[in-house]
């Protein structure tokens, strides 16, 4: 056996059954498809959801702050390696899993803030510091509060072009605290001193304990723009920029995406026809 071959053999040994997780956002979707098929191509095991077993994080983010804030998790507590694209270009490469280092290694807002620390602040906290370290029920006794303020926090994670991380995950933990409360919210008071439920997030609360509903909830839950984007990100591989792109040319109903594709389609193939009967 070649000393290439050997290589290439022990390479996949090592790669075979790694399961690797995108962080998509902030990633073009044609890039992402180069990017899985890269992996795939590597014998890497793409994973469409989160989960424990998760070998490597891939993203595009420059901070490991901004990782925990999608996922939901202190990646600190996790056995997964959180790496850049960068990484997976090389292995690409190289034919064989790149060793983690600084080129690889997202940067840190918070300096100082060592895993003893965080270990001892996750103990001391009893809801957690992060969405994935709340007890919580399915059926819990909130959920009149809760949906409302998930509502609030899916809407500024579609508004793609103004999305305000904090905005999102500030509605996203004062919906996990009211979850993970062993009884109901009857007044605002109960939760006034509760971490991660801000200002807004009492308004909203505050507004459907005295009058039932949340005006500004309702606006936002009925509202066309909500419904249809709502409607065009629960499709595969689509997320808030080209919902909106597809809200913007009038689409409404999958109908609309199926009947507007093939007109393109058919408007490209018409195209290529002019230009080839011109030679």
């Amino acid at each position: 056996m070649s000393e290439i071959s050997g290589k290439r053999r022990r390479s996949e040994c090592q790669m075979n059954g790694t399961n690797v997780f995108f962080i998509r956002d902030g990633i073009h979707r044609k890039r992402m498809t180069i990017l899985e098929r890269n992996a795939q191509t590597l014998g890497l095991v793409v994973s469409d959801h989160f989960r424990e077993s998760i070998d490597y994080i891939i993203s595009d983010f420059e901070y490991e702050e901004q990782v925990m804030e999608s996922i939901g998790c202190d990646i600190r507590e996790l056995k997964a390696v959180v790496v850049n694209t960068r990484w997976l270009t090389d292995s690409m490469q190289s034919q064989q899993l790149m060793p983690f280092n600084t080129n690889y290694r997202l940067k840190r807002r918070h300096k100082g803030i060592d895993s003893k620390t965080s270990n001892e602040c996750t103990k001391e906290s009893s809801n957690g510091d992060y969405i994935c370290q709340r007890m919580s029920s399915l059926n819990h006794q909130n959920s009149k509060l809760s949906e409302p303020l998930e509502v609030m926090a899916k809407e500024a994670k579609l508004r793609a072009h103004l999305f305000d991380t904090v905005r999102y995950l500030g509605f996203k933990k004062a919906a996990a605290v009211l979850k993970s409360l062993p009884f109901a919210v009857k007044h605002v008071d109960e939760v006034s001193c509760l971490k991660d439920i801000g200002k807004h997030s009492k308004k909203i609360i505050q507004e459907i304990l005295d009058e039932g509903v949340s005006r500004e909830v309702d606006t936002i839950r009925n509202s066309d723009w909500f419904k249809t984007m709502t409607l065009f990100t629960n499709i595969y591989g689509i997320g808030p920029k080209t919902a909106q792109k597809w809200y913007d040319l009038g689409l409404r109903s999958l109908d609309d995406v199926i009947n507007t594709t093939s007109v393109l389609k058919n408007q490209i193939a018409a195209k290529s026809v002019d230009m080839t009967s011109t030679f």
